[in-house]
């Protein structure tokens, strides 16, 4: 079972960086990078049901988006298993 959901996280985290690293590729350092987050399973408990990340390009790191989705998958449990997730990333130019 470790194996298979290795296997899995390791799909996800290139899917994401396969759709954000061509947005954040457009932005300068100083431009803002935002990427959102969006899952039914968001719209309850304490979450609202969009999360944000949003930094100068510059200070934008991957691997924050990554730790956020794990971290409310902990939080979340049916969130990676069920219904939509939706990632957008936008550039803010300065």
């Amino acid at each position: 079972m470790d194996l298979l959901q290795s296997n899995i996280e390791k799909a996800i985290d290139k899917m994401i960086e396969d759709i954000v690293t061509p947005v954040m590729q457009l932005a300068e350092p100083d431009d803002l990078f935002s990427v959102t987050l969006s899952h039914d399973s968001l719209g309850k408990g304490n979450f609202t049901k969009d999360v944000h990340i949003t930094q100068k390009r510059k200070l934008f790191n991957i691997q924050r988006v990554l730790n956020k989705i794990y971290k409310l998958s902990q939080s979340h449990s049916s969130f990676l298993l069920d219904g939509r997730l939706t990632l957008s990333a936008i550039v803010f130019k300065r």
